[in-house]
């Protein structure tokens, strides 16, 4: 794997394959390039929003704690929907507000799993 990527470590089981769980970093700058904007990687604009009824979440670090990254993930499909730089209430907070926008409910979701 190139230098310039990142490994998303998801939790086993999720059924998120090897290109789902890489972004690369731009080197020039050393900030993550959002996940959707890769080209050959995940096309999170296809998902189908309106069918998720689960999300796991894993949060992880590139190295012994620093470069967080949130993966959210479709518990019933394994398919990645998002990934936020950082961790905690700013990575879920900018998940909700980007699910929303893809038209997501609040009402249809059932169960959310943290790991």
């Amino acid at each position: 794997m190139p230098e310039e990527s990142l490994a998303l470590e998801t939790a086993p089981g999720f059924g998120v394959s090897s290109a789902e769980r890489s972004a690369e970093r731009n080197s020039e700058e050393e900030e993550l390039i959002p996940l959707d904007t890769l080209q050959g990687q995940v096309a999170v604009e296809e998902q189908a929003w309106a069918g998720v009824r689960v999300i796991n979440f894993d949060e992880t670090s590139r190295k012994k704690g620093h470069d967080y990254v949130t993966n959210f993930i479709n518990g019933q499909t394994g398919e990645l929907l998002d990934v936020q730089v950082g961790k905690g209430a700013k990575a879920v907070e900018a998940f909700v507000k980007k699910a929303l926008a893809k038209g997501l409910g609040p009402l249809q979701i059932e169960e959310v799993n943290i790991d």
